[in-house]
């Protein structure tokens, strides 16, 4: 009997120790879903994170809003839009401190001026899908909502994607905040067709095309829209300057002017567009210089300035363009020598230099890329009929 409780002594023990000993799982990491939250003023919305691995033993995390005059968040992670703005929600886990970010914009207006807008648009679009306006925008076809049940995008199923549009835009246009792309045409517009201001209030676009039909001026008001990477105005009949506000596009990587009636000068301040790839601002009326300030567009790959009325030199800091691909500055006025800088575009495969009056030789850098074409010279004194190309 003795050896037997002695033996259960024993055993107790072995069991104490040894599931004393389990392995603790700890946290790796945690991710919250969804990672951009797009609200208007009053919603509450739940977020979801997981952690893994999905067995650790402790799963306790703690949420944060780095703006709570913007938006708040409960210990569960249930958010509170309060008012315009943007922030961001964290969450971090209480074992190793992992965390994850979600990005909040809380936009003015509601999803019910949404809908009023969309009607106005709906009213003079001619190429739209036939919408059921007695059934909510989440069912009409090509509207994209947020997950705020804000609109997104406006798709049409054409080559471009424009919506064509018979009337002037109706200043409802305004409420869409959360739009990230607007491109619309006016090709068979019954009366004068503006580029509205309102649109300059739009700050969420990312896309901004306005092909054929406009006329008037380019608002100011499109320098406020800090978040535009495309914009292209094309086959209009625009007049005036380039607004120098448009300068605060610094996110811009396409810029597109072509085939208006622009007149004045190539704003220098342009030269602030570091993450421009494509500059096209070709086929207006555009008088002055070259600014030298261009040559700060590291990125650019295509630089097209051709059919203007520019004057004066190339500028020597276009060599700084090394990844510049296209170059075209023909049908202008320019004179003076072909800077040899120039030699620093290895990339370079199409150049345009025809119909100016420009001095000097094309380096031999160049030149030996162009040689299969008896159109580009070796040598040259006056380079009214320039135009090579290696493709």
């Amino acid at each position: 009997m003795t050896r037997y409780f002695y033996l259960l002594i024993i055993s107790v023990l072995f069991l104490a120790v040894f599931s004393g000993c389990e392995k603790e799982v700890n946290v790796s990491g945690i991710i919250v879903e969804p990672k951009d939250l797009t609200l208007s003023k009053g919603d509450v919305v739940q977020l979801a994170c997981m952690i893994t691995p999905y067995n650790a033993d402790n799963k306790s995390v703690r949420w944060e809003s780095k703006d709570v005059s913007v938006v708040t968040v409960s210990e569960t992670g249930l958010v509170t839009a309060i008012t315009e703005g943007e922030t961001q929600i964290v969450v971090t886990t209480d074992d190793g401190h992992f965390s994850d970010t979600v990005s909040v914009m809380i936009a003015r207006g509601s999803p019910a001026e949404d809908s009023i807008a969309l009607v106005k648009l709906y009213e003079i679009a001619t190429n739209l899908p036939i919408w059921d306006l007695t059934k909510p925008m989440d069912t009409w076809e090509g509207v994209i909502l947020s997950s705020g049940r804000r609109v997104l995008h406006i798709h049409v199923n054409n080559s471009y994607g424009e919506i064509y549009i018979s009337k002037p835009l109706d200043a409802s246009i305004a409420n869409l905040a959360c739009l990230q792309s607007l491109i619309l045409s006016a090709p068979y517009a019954t009366s004068a067709v503006t580029i509205p201001s309102e649109i300059g209030t739009l700050t969420e676009l990312q896309w901004l095309f306005f092909f054929s039909g406009f006329t008037g001026t380019i608002p100011p008001e499109l320098g406020n829209l800090t978040k535009l990477e495309r914009i292209a105005i094309y086959d209009n009949t625009l007049t005036g300057g380039i607004p120098k506000e448009l300068s605060n596009l610094t996110n811009l990587q396409e810029f597109y002017l072509v085939s208006n009636a622009l007149t004045g000068n190539i704003p220098k301040e342009l030269g602030n567009f570091t993450k421009l790839k494509t500059l096209t601002v070709e086929y207006n009326l555009l008088t002055g210089e070259i600014p030298q300030e261009l040559g700060n567009l590291t990125q650019l790959t295509t630089l097209r300035l051709n059919n203007n009325q520019l004057t004066g030199n190339i500028p020597k800091e276009l060599g700084n363009l090394d990844k510049l691909e296209i170059l075209y500055l023909q049908n202008n006025q320019l004179t003076g020598f072909i800077p040899q800088e120039l030699e620093n575009l290895k990339f370079l495969d199409w150049l345009g230099l025809s119909h100016n009056s420009l001095f000097g030789h094309i380096p031999q850098s160049l030149l030996d890329k162009f040689k299969p074409y008896s159109f580009c010279p070796q040598n040259g004194t006056n380079f009214n009929n320039l135009y090579c190309g290696n493709k």
